[in-house]
């Protein structure tokens, strides 16, 4: 199977109206002027290494890891065509126009990198080959002006390194013209445990269109099995985090006889974290006192991970 997204974009085109061209590997260009919507190499040097799309992680790394994960699957199931569905996490308000703190889908940014929500990676693969297809919730000028930029086509293949990127908008359209090919599909998608409700709808929709499926089977325990093995970069990033866990653990004991509350105590081993670089906790610190202390206080913080 193998459906080309400048020919999805012609069969679309009718039914939504797009506000950039699609982009491929074939016509990329410079990328040091665009939004991304995310830290670069190029916005934030001090942060993003060259040819790294998180911190610390190589655009190669990342492909590698999609690659890595095709390769499991083709020996799960060799025969036919076959197609695997990732969502990112989805935006959550907790009133109105107040979000809630993102955090991205862990699977996600581990195969792409990308950092912002309501986008869907496609992986179409065989013993032929791969191609990676990343769609993208577009952005108009009134968002980018209350929500900053967010990642282009053109550069989700120059920044991201994935093949071909479409509109979001069209994934419904994809999945549809993927039902009329005629040949039997292994469906890759986690719909026990969806992670985006919107992706969700869509992929249902198209599973009940489809009449040529050999199977669904979620892709997770395998992305598990892989994440479980750290590569050198994961690794350094690893022991970053808890250097600066740890100075953060160790500033909140040096100032503890003038903190007098357990918030106190709270705020300022987050705030030595995220001075010391950190992005945001791991988990919600365990901070009590008198009868509600805990054998074990720990905090860990996330650097970019």
């Amino acid at each position: 199977m193998r459906i080309n997204a400048k020919t999805l974009l012609r069969y679309c085109v009718s039914e939504f109206r797009i506000s950039r061209r699609l982009f491929s590997v074939a016509n990329n260009s410079s990328v040091s002027s665009r939004k991304y919507g995310q830290p670069t190499e190029w916005t934030h040097p001090h942060i993003i290494g060259k040819n790294e799309v998180n911190k610390g992680i190589q655009k190669s790394e990342f492909r590698q890891r999609r690659e890595n994960l095709v390769e499991r699957l083709l020996k799960q199931k060799s025969g036919g065509s076959n197609l695997l569905i990732i969502p990112a996490a989805r935006k959550q308000f907790m009133i109105d126009k107040i979000p809630y703190f993102f955090r991205q889908d862990t699977d996600f940014r581990y195969l792409t990198g990308c950092l912002q929500p309501d986008n869907v990676l496609i992986l179409e693969f065989g013993k032929d080959g791969c191609k990676s297809v990343l769609f993208c919730r577009e952005s108009t000028a009134y968002d980018e002006k209350w929500e900053g930029a967010r990642l282009g086509y053109s550069e989700a293949v120059s920044f991201l390194g994935v093949d071909e990127a479409a509109p979001v908008a069209s994934l419904e359209a994809y999945l549809n013209n993927c039902a009329k090919l005629g040949s039997e599909l292994n469906i890759w998608y986690d719909y026990l445990e969806p992670r985006n409700t919107d992706t969700h709808k869509t992929v249902l929709n198209f599973l009940q269109e489809m009449k040529n499926i050999n199977f669904i089977e979620s892709p997770r325990p395998f992305l598990h099995d892989m994440r479980v093995i750290k590569s050198p970069a994961e690794i350094s990033l690893m022991r970053e985090t808890c250097r600066i866990g740890a100075e953060a653990i160790k500033e909140a004991i040096i100032n503890t006889q003038s903190l007098t509350t357990e918030g106190q105590v709270q705020a300022t081993v987050e705030h030595s974290a995220r001075m010391g670089g950190a992005c945001h906790p791991a988990y919600p610190p365990v901070v009590a006192a008198g009868h509600n202390a805990t054998v074990t206080d720990a905090v860990l913080f996330s650097k970019f991970l």
